[in-house]
């Protein structure tokens, strides 16, 4: 019998910022609100079931309007362990959180998106990262 797979592809069309920041999950949180004009209200943590029937559990936070939707991620599991499988994207370690801007209106820039996160005494370093050339972008889809 001949088998059929099923390939589905997904749409990537959001801007994403990996971020450093030493801070709190709230501290992070409470300086984008106020720098971005936002209001990033804490969400159920989104939880990956990885293959070797393990769980990551992913800090969740979400600002949502008509026509967008900012979310702050956080990198590693809550309550798991220091090593890379801990994290949400294991290709990129250093960074603590990710954020995902989708803008349907498309009034938003990257980089002035960018360049506003960089102002925030909290961040010490934010960078674009093109989540099409991440090893494991289908963790960001939920």
């Amino acid at each position: 019998m001949k088998k059929t797979k099923l390939q589905v592809e997904y749409d990537f069309d959001f801007i994403f910022v990996g971020l450093v920041s030493s801070s709190k999950e709230y501290t992070l949180a409470w300086h984008l609100n106020k720098t971005l004009q936002v209001n990033l209200i804490k969400q159920e943590d989104v939880v990956i079931s990885m293959s070797n029937q393990n769980h990551l559990r992913i800090s969740n936070l979400l600002f949502e309007t008509e026509n967008s939707a900012l979310r702050l991620l956080g990198n590693r599991s809550i309550g798991g362990n220091q090593d890379a499988k801990s994290l949400l994207l294991p290709e990129l370690p250093n960074f603590t959180h990710f954020i995902t801007m989708k803008d349907e209106s498309e009034t938003v820039n990257d980089q002035q998106l960018l360049n506003k996160i960089r102002q925030i005494i909290v961040v010490d370093y934010a960078a674009l990262i093109d989540a099409l050339k991440l090893k494991n972008k289908d963790n960001l889809i939920f």
